[in-house]
């Protein structure tokens, strides 16, 4: 039971890292934008985000899948709910939700 819970823990801690991270990229993002606005320049731009915080949550969500994976060999029915939560934080940490 025990890697069940710490699967669910992992994933969620993950899934409020990437919402997080989405939520500071928005502000960046809308200030960048308001600057450019500012200046009368409608320059086109290319906004990106560091890679290291989707290597973080990329990590965060394998290791919160793998417990998952080894709460349900353990006979854990929790185990199931980890697993959907990593995955869920694994897409997420690819699509950009501050757009």
């Amino acid at each position: 039971m025990k890697y069940g819970i710490y699967s669910i823990n992992i994933a969620l801690i993950g899934i409020m890292f990437v919402i997080w991270f989405n939520i500071e990229v928005d502000g960046l993002f809308e200030s960048e934008f308001l600057k450019l606005e500012s200046q009368n320049e409608l320059s086109p731009s290319i906004f990106t985000t560091g890679k290291i915080n989707k290597t973080i949550a990329l990590v965060t969500g394998i290791v919160g899948f793998l417990f998952g994976v080894k709460s349900l060999r353990n006979k854990n029915r929790i185990g199931i709910f980890g697993i959907l939560l990593s995955m869920i934080l694994i897409i997420l940490t690819f699509v950009p939700i501050w757009q």
